[in-house]
């Protein structure tokens, strides 16, 4: 009887990319960070938060790993805050939320849900995209030591130069996501920290599926494309 209710449910990994975020005090960007919760015991329980992108259209490296029971009812709502810190809340400033059934993501084309971001006042925000993909079971574990060398400034004569990486595999649907952000780094010949990044989570164990490596300038709220390479 066990294995059969097992058969009923399986792992799902949800990302979560925005657009056009609006700053809810006017500033020319916004420290990004996404939350989710699921409506669990008539209370909204938290799923996890991402990391800080400090962008308007952030696509998060960090994905949420959800158990989908066929047959029932799953509530989801994602909220979007503006925070340099994801773990001090008190300080976060609410850009928007929205909410969604997981089947409306798993029904949606391609897998991907999108849906407008409101705040209190129904002002809208900015659009939130939620995308997904079954697991597989895949526990290896990558490793990678990254660095540049005579990169070149974009954005101008003036632009500082502040490039930070990230590692995206193509899904199903042939776009990219992001599996991981680095940390900023300064000048153009950086060494940024070495990464891990279980194979789950970079391919989800498909190691013919394709992987980007691009680099990119943080300025004044916006990524600016430098570069980028494409693998296995």
């Amino acid at each position: 009887m066990s294995e059969y209710f097992e058969s009923l449910t399986s792992r799902l990994e949800v990302f979560v990319t925005c657009k056009n975020l609006v700053s809810a005090d006017s500033n020319p960007y916004v420290y990004a960070v996404a939350e989710i919760f699921e409506w669990e015991n008539n209370v909204w329980k938290s799923l996890g938060v991402t990391e800080v992108q400090k962008t308007k259209e952030p696509s998060f490296a960090k994905r949420f790993l959800i158990n989908y029971h066929f047959e029932e009812t799953q509530k989801l709502k994602v909220c979007i805050h503006d925070s340099e810190n994801p773990e001090k809340r008190c300080d976060a400033t609410l850009v928007g939320g929205a909410e969604c059934e997981l089947t409306q993501i798993i029904h949606a084309p391609s897998q991907i849900y999108k849906a407008p971001l409101t705040c209190s006042k129904k002002k809208v925000r900015g659009e939130v995209s939620l995308q997904m993909e079954e697991m597989t079971q895949c526990k290896e574990l990558a490793t990678f030591l990254i660095a540049g060398e005579g990169l070149v400034k974009v954005g101008g004569c003036c632009a500082s130069l502040k490039p930070i990486f990230f590692i995206s595999r193509a899904m199903e649907t042939g776009d990219y996501q992001c599996v991981y952000t680095s940390e900023e780094n300064v000048g153009a010949n950086p060494e940024w920290s070495e990464c891990q990044v279980t194979m789950q989570h970079l391919c989800n164990g498909d190691y013919d599926r394709p992987i980007k490596f691009e680099v990119k300038n943080a300025r004044q709220g916006r990524y600016l494309p430098m570069g980028s390479t494409t693998t296995t």
